[in-house]
C-alpha cells in the first residue's frame, strides 16, 4: 500500500484531514478515535 506521501500529502495536511474525517462514515465505525489517535494513525502512513 503506498504512502499518504506518494500522494503528496504531508504533516501540514493532517489536521484538514482529522477535522473533515469527522463525517457520517465515522459514526458507524464500531472503533473511536479521538483526533490524536487518527492523527497517529496517518502520521504512520505518511
Amino acid at each position: 500500500m503506498p504512502r499518504l506521501s506518494a500522494f503528496g500529502i504531508g504533516e501540514a495536511d493532517l489536521p484538514r484531514i482529522i477535522a473533515h474525517a469527522r463525517g457520517a462514515s465515522m459514526r458507524t465505525n464500531p472503533v473511536s478515535l479521538t483526533d490524536g489517535e487518527m492523527g497517529q494513525v496517518l502520521r504512520e502512513r505518511l
